[in-house]
């Protein structure tokens, strides 16, 4: 598998409330799509898939909401796309070791961005960040 394309397509992050008392942040990545599509690399026409993705970040009770829709294109074997196809027609899902990959990769980009976005809106990290701890001599 190799990722040739990535986009955000739509980022919507408000906040509603002022942050106070327990906060309960999820965060979800789920797959809205998948299609075949034309890749052109160099002079050799390939086949890919696109996936569509919506990433969600809620903040509650009620506080605020992170949502980033994007997309991204792998290039696979012509099999092992009619394969991911055929079992997103069929069952809105695909095979474990591609969509692994492809929720690892849109976790990074997606988690990066809400955090950016979290800050401006004095949101709470979406994840933990690292802490100084005073060290022993």
């Amino acid at each position: 598998m190799a990722i040739v394309g990535f986009n955000f397509t739509k980022i919507s992050a408000e906040k509603k409330s002022a942050v106070k008392g327990k906060i309960n942040i999820n965060n979800n990545v789920m797959f809205t799509d998948a299609k075949e599509v034309d890749i052109s690399l160099g002079a050799k026409d390939n086949k890919g898939l696109l996936i569509k993705f919506l990433y969600t970040c809620e903040y509650e009770p009620k506080i605020g909401k992170i949502e980033i829709e994007g997309d991204l294109v792998t290039v696979e074997d012509a099999a092992k796309i009619k394969e991911c196809i055929a079992s997103w027609k069929k069952s809105k899902s695909m095979d474990m070791d591609l969509s692994e990959k492809i929720m690892a990769h849109v976790l990074n980009k997606a988690t990066i961005q809400s955090i950016i976005l979290s800050r401006d809106l004095n949101l709470p990290a979406p994840v933990p960040l690292p802490k100084v701890q005073k060290g022993k001599k």
